[in-house]
């Protein structure tokens, strides 16, 4: 908003610094959303693996294989 009201206050038009400060929230946005689905990838998988596990089983070698690499 600052720079935005410098602009005006200088009398220059601050439309194209607008749409550049829009273009660059909807990229970061963008780039918000592929994260948390990749996030929601891993963990629906590490769900699925935890819903298949025998609790008194799973940690008999000292390491969760929910966990463990597959």
């Amino acid at each position: 908003m600052r720079s935005i009201l410098a602009l005006r206050d200088d009398g220059e038009s601050p439309c194209g610094h607008v749409t550049a400060l829009i273009g660059q929230h909807l990229a970061d946005i963008e780039r918000r959303l592929t994260a948390l689905r990749t996030t929601r990838a891993a963990l629906r998988e590490l769900a699925q693996r935890a819903s298949q596990t025998d609790p008194d089983t799973c940690g008999s070698n000292g390491i969760c294989t929910i966990l463990s690499p597959h």
